[in-house]
């Protein structure tokens, strides 16, 4: 990664980390009382580093940004703290939370020293889980005198083979007063690379205090035995594998002249999109200033977009997995999370890669190599018409190939992968499709009420959604823009003599309130952002679709913990007005939220704030309902959710007319056919 500042939008560097880290260190943290990561055991205030980030810039400074002249780069930076005084330095909780502090680093290039510009303590508020607590929860569990002592009644002894998975602590009813996680286990019975998963182990569940070290086990079976846990491995690694499929040939993918994009910096311009691929360690990847050349005209259409929010409730409501409800953007961090992608792997042909940045939390950086795979693919016919009268004349069959741009990032969860790939077509659609893979979370449960059976010994993948939230910040032509929702129905008796009509009606979503809708296949509903400023040649406003891909419901009561927790689930799609303090559907802090006062979306929408003729922004939910298959177990294949934003009146024309057509030796280098006369 380079440590050169291009833009406004680029991330932090390597060199922008380590200067605020240095800054806080040894200015800001003496003078505000704190360490950086003391250990408990001293019981002196201290704070870890969560998260390093770019403090995106207001929209006016990136409207009035030339290049090369000064400005100011500013950095957000998350901590969590614990304030230990000397008279209550033995309190089982002391004062504990998050603090939001934010470094100007002054213009890029000067040698302009470090100034603080805010510092808010948010007490009793927990920021995401930062990868130095997953490894400190497993060791203080795997060390816990008590929780071996459960392990040793079912016959396992050696802390080695242990998998602890610390989940976030979420909420059961009781308000914690410290940083708290609960860590449920699975083994590796024969060999160090196994499966675990196969083998869970049932009823014990670690509740880890992170401010104390302390660690509390709870053990629901009261007499565990060797036989409680599943024994039968079921391994997909290669080594595992007794053969292979020996009748696949060589798929090459070649671009013998090179790509047809290209890069300065993290802007991409390729077939007429521009934009900017950008890359926080909460969301990953995110796509700013999005664009399309029309003609000599570069017309705006989307400042930000990113998944900003996912939420994976669980079915059972058993003591131990009822709490299984991971928001894995806010609770942990996609970009945390992100994997370093591998060319031929991952990865297939002529690959541009974007670095990621990762720090511990003492805030020592390192280049996260790898994290973003962009390249180009031929996804078969863009358009084509055979003009059967014409069709043994020049131009007769007309057909043309289409090729998309993919810039895409992967992580691991847990035991989940997670991929999420933009793609932009040669038409102006754009479609994101978020796709899982992975292993399903397994536990024992004798009944198959709340799961599916993997084997006769009772191993069970519970019944699980995931759930997804896009957020959409549109400048369709320009700041001024509204949403207008199309449904279709049959035509009116009066007006339908035959049966046969249907119409498309359509209906300005004036407020927030209003804009609070849902997917309805039975109307065909799409929404469409439009310009309140410029219209089409057929005199209506220029405009972009959303349109739903598969999707469902929440099934979790609306009066739960999860959905309080998680409102942006009560409706699939939102619209609200602009803020720059609203970027996640749901809530800035997750983890650890009760949902007693609203959050997120709903907290966002209550105000009812009109949407009309303002800048705005779009929200859509959506989501998988996963009843596991056997087929699933124990490496699951590929599913997918799509969602599409497609222009609507945006271009007077098919925008594609213009590609040319594919080489005639371009189509096929060895062609084949079947002989209809046999």
């Amino acid at each position: 990664m380079s440590v050169t500042f291009r833009h406004p939008l680029d991330p932090v560097s390597i060199g922008e980390v380590e200067r605020t880290t240095a800054f806080l260190r040894d200015v800001v943290l003496p003078e505000k009382g704190f360490a950086l990561c003391a250990p408990v055991e001293q019981c002196v205030s201290s704070v870890r580093i969560i998260t390093i980030d770019a403090a995106e810039p207001p929209k006016a400074l990136l409207a009035a940004h030339v290049p090369g002249a000064p400005w100011d780069r500013r950095v957000m930076v998350v901590l969590f703290y614990v304030r230990r005084r000397a008279d209550d330095v033995k309190r089982a909780f002391p004062e504990n939370g998050a603090v939001e502090c934010v470094v100007s680093l002054g213009n890029p290039g000067d040698t302009t020293a470090p100034s603080l510009v805010g510092w808010d303590e948010l007490p009793n508020v927990q920021p995401s889980i930062c990868a130095d607590e997953f490894e400190e929860v497993e060791r203080l569990v795997t060390t816990d005198k008590a929780f071996l002592e459960r392990m040793a009644l079912r016959g396992l002894k050696n802390p080695e083979m242990f998998m602890v998975e610390p989940w976030s602590d979420g909420f059961g009813g009781e308000k914690k007063p410290f940083r708290a996680v609960r860590a449920l286990v699975w083994v590796r019975l024969a060999a160090p690379d196994e499966s675990g998963y196969a083998h869970p182990v049932e009823g014990v569940v670690a509740n880890v205090n992170l401010v104390t070290g302390e660690v509390k086990v709870d053990d629901y079976l009261s007499h565990p035995t060797p036989a409680d846990v599943p024994q039968q491995s079921c391994n997909y690694g290669t080594r595992y594998q007794r053969s292979f499929r020996n009748d696949l040939k060589p798929i090459e993918i070649r671009q013998p002249q090179g790509v047809s994009f290209t890069v300065k910096g993290r802007l991409v311009e390729w077939q007429k999109w521009q934009l900017r691929v950008g890359w926080n360690l909460r969301e990953g990847l995110v796509l700013y200033d999005i664009r399309y050349k029309d003609g000599p005209i570069v017309r705006p259409l989307f400042h930000r977009m990113s998944v900003c929010e996912m939420v994976v409730p669980y079915g059972s409501p058993s003591p131990i997995h009822n709490r299984k409800n991971a928001f894995d953007i806010g609770e942990y961090g996609l970009g945390m999370l992100a994997n370093s992608l591998q060319l031929g792997c991952d990865c297939v042909g002529e690959i541009f890669y974007f670095d990621g940045m990762l720090h511990n939390s003492k805030g020592e950086p390192m280049v996260h190599p790898h994290v973003v795979c962009m390249h180009e693919e031929d996804v078969g016919t863009l358009w084509k018409h055979t003009d059967w009268r014409r069709q043994d004349l020049p131009g007769g069959i007309e057909v043309r190939r289409s090729r998309r741009l993919v810039v895409s990032f992967m992580c691991t969860v847990g035991n989940y992968e997670y991929g999420f790939f933009y793609n932009f077509y040669m038409d102006g659609t754009i479609k994101l499709e978020v796709k899982h893979s992975g292993i399903v979370n397994t536990s024992v449960d004798p009944t198959e009420r709340y799961g599916t059976h993997l084997n006769n010994e009772k191993l069970t993948a519970q019944i699980h959604q995931h759930h997804y939230c896009l957020r959409v910040d549109p400048c369709i032509d320009g700041p001024n823009n509204r949403v207008v929702e199309i449904n279709s129905r049959p035509e009116d008796d009066d007006k339908n003599p035959y049966g046969n009509a249907f119409i498309a009606e359509t209906t300005v979503l004036e407020t927030e309130k209003q804009a609070r809708r849902h997917v309805s296949t039975e109307q065909a509903r799409i929404w469409v952002v439009e310009s309140t400023t410029r219209r089409n040649r057929a005199g209506k406003p220029t405009g972009w679709a959303l349109l739903p891909g598969g999707n469902c419901m929440a099934l979790c009561k609306p009066n739960s913990w999860i959905m309080n927790r998680a409102s942006f689930l009560r409706y699939h799609f939102w619209c609200t007005p602009f803020d720059e303090r609203q970027l996640y559907a749901g809530g800035q802090y997750p983890n650890q939220s009760t949902g007693e006062v609203p959050n997120g979306l709903l907290a966002y929408t209550e105000g009812d704030r009109n949407v009309v003729d303002r800048d705005i922004v779009l929200w859509y939910t959506f989501g998988m309902h996963h009843v596991v298959r056997l087929e699933d177990y124990p490496v699951m294949p590929l599913a997918m959710l799509s969602v599409t934003l497609k222009p609507h009146g945006f271009f007077d024309e098919n925008p594609a007319l213009d590609v040319p057509p594919s080489a005639k030796n371009g189509c096929s280098h060895k062609a084949e056919a079947c002989d209809s006369r046999l």
